[in-house]
């Protein structure tokens, strides 16, 4: 049996409800990443698309951080989660446009050019971020599908998300 280190790690919440997971430890793994990979899920449908069209980018981590770091700085900054989502998109869509003109305007290797990208995204948000390493933000609010929501186990799981959850399943729908 797993012990788990804090208390606060007992149940994973969703809402209102709660899954013990000491007695759905498997369940309650598989729904805290269902929940938590959207981020990744979003740079990973945009490097599909990518190589599909012939480009190789393992910058991608990078410009995930830069996006991060900028989302973040701008959270803290505006106040508004969704200011600092806009920020997000803006600084990772620089990074990509540097990716670009470097390998498809200037020719660069395009692994040499993805890895410094990707080398240059971390060192540039723990440079930027030192400033908010203790400092917290609220999440978006959950929207629950009414009626759905309420179904046991399921609902709060797959039908009370946050907003820019479900917009990663409509992506990949949409790119699978």
């Amino acid at each position: 049996k797993v012990t788990l280190p804090a208390p606060s790690l007992n149940h994973f919440f969703r809402g209102d409800q709660a899954v013990d997971r000491a007695v759905y430890p498997d369940l309650a793994e598989f729904w805290a990443d269902l929940i938590g990979i959207y981020q990744e899920e979003l740079a990973a449908l945009g490097e599909l698309v990518a190589e599909k069209s012939g480009v190789l980018n393992l910058g991608v981590e990078g410009m995930m951080l830069c996006g991060a770091i900028a989302g973040f700085a701008a959270t803290v900054a505006s106040g508004s989660i969704w200011i600092g989502v806009l920020a997000g998109m803006a600084a990772g869509a620089a990074t990509s446009l540097v990716f670009a003109v470097l390998t498809l305007t200037l020719q660069a290797n395009q692994v040499a050019a993805g890895l410094a990208l990707s080398i240059f995204g971390v060192g540039l948000s723990a440079f930027v971020g030192k400033p908010f390493e203790s400092v917290a933000l609220p999440s978006p609010q959950a929207f629950g599908i009414p009626g759905l929501a309420d179904i046991p186990l399921l609902g709060p799981v797959l039908f009370a998300q946050q907003p820019l959850v479900y917009l990663s399943w409509v992506m990949f729908g949409l790119v699978g």
